[in-house]
């Protein structure tokens, strides 16, 4: 009753597509429906324990395989390890940072200084030098689309120049010797600063300060063409308030006059067109714009209209336009982030359910798996 032809029956290959949703329903169930399929079987428990047995054995196999694999693999994948290794690196750089600060403020020559950015330099060569390991030579190579490329330079330049200037420069200072490239390293005094931008490493370790630092970046282009429109509409102002306003000041001669009792201060806002930039640009930003406004309208009521374009036009239509730009882009950004995270987890899955569904197939064909159906039948 349900038997194949020429006396298999062992169970076929496609069957056990579904081995997963069958796994997962009760014992009973699972063995009434090997048994409505035409072979008999062990009591129900013996092939859910071959199978669980077999599951068990794979796992222990696949932890001692992942304990037996280099550290610096281990560090640097995707994974617990990695988010720990990347946020031990953002503490370092915070803390770093804080204490640049104290640093600056407070006993700049004091020695103890020395000593912390030591201990901060060589864990910085160490988190380098695993991350080099690790990618040997794509290390410094760059890809279409690499977005780690610009990093691994950033850091590289900037561990080489903390480097210079923590270890080979006073160690050569030391000597005493007034030589030229004694001189040319020197120089290297003035890069001391760019220390601080070891801050900017902390945008590598947070995924959302990263989202931002590239979404600005993005939108670097459009925000440009915005500048460069906002630049055209403050030279038309300039022009205008300086031709009416500062030049009129400067024939001021005698009381009476107009703008004779605000000369200097008209003069000093409005006395050329630079000037007039410069007040324009500080009126971009609402800073005291009502009373260097009211100088100039006080005497010429009609040009309380022009100020009140410029402020409605510049201060708030340009200043949201470009907040909606940098806005849009950086929502983008983020969307694509999502997508693509969302698309190497479909991915890790699907790979995950592949190799599954292989090695239960593999478990359950095997002659020990359903030996005793087979001498049953």
């Amino acid at each position: 009753g349900g038997g194949r032809p020429g006396g298999d029956r062992s169970p076929p290959r496609g069957c056990f597509a579904g081995h997963r949703a069958l796994g997962s329903m009760p014992d009973n169930r699972y063995s009434r429906m090997y048994q409505s399929d035409g072979f008999t079987s062990e009591p129900e428990e013996s092939f859910t324990h071959e199978a669980s047995r077999g599951h068990t054995e794979e796992s222990d196999s696949l932890e001692d395989e992942d304990s037996e694999r280099p550290l610096l693999d281990r560090l640097m994948e995707e994974g617990p390890l990695n988010n720990r290794f990347q946020m031990v690196t953002a503490v370092v750089i915070l803390t770093c940072t804080v204490t640049m600060a104290i640093e600056t403020d407070y006993y700049p020559d004091c020695a103890l200084w020395w000593w912390w950015n030591t201990v901060v330099l060589i864990y910085f060569c160490l988190e380098l030098g695993v991350r080099m390991c690790h990618a040997k030579l794509h290390f410094f190579a760059c890809g279409e689309g690499d977005k780690e490329c610009f990093w691994n330079y950033f850091d590289f330049i900037i561990v080489v120049i903390c480097i210079i200037t923590q270890w080979v420069e006073p160690a050569l200072s030391a000597d005493g010797k007034n030589s030229g490239g004694l001189e040319i390293l020197r120089i290297f005094r003035v890069f001391r600063i760019l220390r601080t931008l070891r801050v900017l490493r902390i945008f590598r370790a947070c995924t959302q300060l990263n989202n931002l630092a590239i979404g600005l970046l993005d939108s670097i282009g459009t925000v440009v063409w915005i500048a460069l429109l906002m630049l055209m509409f403050m030279l038309i102002f300039a022009i205008v308030l300086t031709d009416v306003a500062g030049n009129q000041a400067k024939v001021a001669t005698k009381p009476g006059d107009l703008f004779y009792d605000d000369k200097d201060d008209i003069l000093m806002y409005w006395g050329s067109v630079t000037k007039s930039l410069v007040t324009l640009f500080q009126m971009l930003t609402l800073d005291d714009w009502t009373n260097i406004s009211r100088q100039v309208y006080s005497q010429l009521p009609p040009m309380w209209f022009v100020f009140f374009l410029y402020v409605f036009l510049m201060g708030f239509a340009m200043l949201s336009l470009l907040t909606g730009v940098v806005a849009e882009h950086m929502t983008e950004v983020s969307t694509e982030t999502k997508n693509e995270q969302k698309k190497d987890d479909d991915h890790d899955l699907m790979q995950f359910l592949d190799n599954e569904m292989v090695n239960l197939e593999a478990e359950i064909l095997t002659p020990g798996a359903h030996g005793a159906a087979a001498a049953a039948a």
